[in-house]
């Protein structure tokens, strides 16, 4: 006998709850501010900070699925130059060195805190069959006499998914001598806090989901269960 749930508008609507209950707590969009020294940026709240070597800043997204094996990252460093030298002049001198074991798919420009800055995008010309092949997004900014880099891995079948974002982080940054940037960022302290808050309110959100799913639940079987009695009177 086949139970035509639609008549019932309180269960239509657990239904409806059901379908947007996945969304809650999904919003990625709150932003950490990161104070670097001489200049600040951000990341992604949802983001992970690590340490990493010599890099000026590390970091790596979450997985997005359980089928997700790979969390994209950033890692920026800084390269001191012997002499002030153009953006043009180190970007061709990079792309020249890039070409002898990578394929330029692309490249462009954009400016950063009034800097120009120029990216490539680039994956390996040969690799293994057993290795992941991986492409590295790079963005190039000069400052006086440093050369900042901002090294982006990603899969190369996501890249145009994730390259809005990895653009957003790099117009993000602001030096402290410039008006754009922030007077006075945030400390360490407080940028722990904010990511413990941001961790404890996602598990709280992902307990009050499997509360009213079980709710839900528990509302179908009953109502199932009802229907079922009073179609055998």
């Amino acid at each position: 006998m086949r139970f035509q749930i639609k008549k019932n508008g309180q269960l239509r609507s657990l239904v409806m709850i059901l379908a947007i209950l996945p969304a809650v707590g999904a919003d990625t969009s709150d932003t950490l501010p990161i104070d670097l020294g001489d200049l600040t940026m951000e990341i992604p709240i949802a983001w992970e900070r690590i340490e990493y070597g010599n890099t000026l800043l590390t970091a790596r997204g979450p997985l997005e699925n359980a089928t997700d094996t790979f969390s994209e990252n950033i890692n920026l460093k800084v390269y001191p130059l012997r002499v002030e030298s153009p953006l043009e002049e180190l970007f061709t001198a990079q792309l020249k060195e890039a070409r002898k074991e990578f394929r330029i798919l692309r490249q462009g420009e954009l400016r950063v805190d009034r800097h120009p800055v120029k990216w490539m995008t680039t994956v390996p010309k040969k690799a293994p069959p057993s290795e992941e092949v991986f492409a590295m997004i790079d963005y190039l900014m000069v400052r006086g006499r440093r050369l900042y880099v901002m090294h982006c891995m990603v899969e190369p079948d996501q890249i145009e998914k994730h390259q809005p974002q990895f653009e957003s982080i790099v117009r993000s940054i602001a030096f402290k001598d410039s008006a754009s940037a922030v007077r006075s960022g945030p400390s360490t302290e407080n940028q722990r806090r904010q990511q413990e808050a941001y961790e404890g309110g996602r598990k709280v959100g992902q307990i009050v989901i499997y509360v009213m799913l079980a709710v839900i639940a528990f509302a179908c079987v009953r109502y199932l269960f009802r229907r079922f009695i009073s179609q055998r009177r």
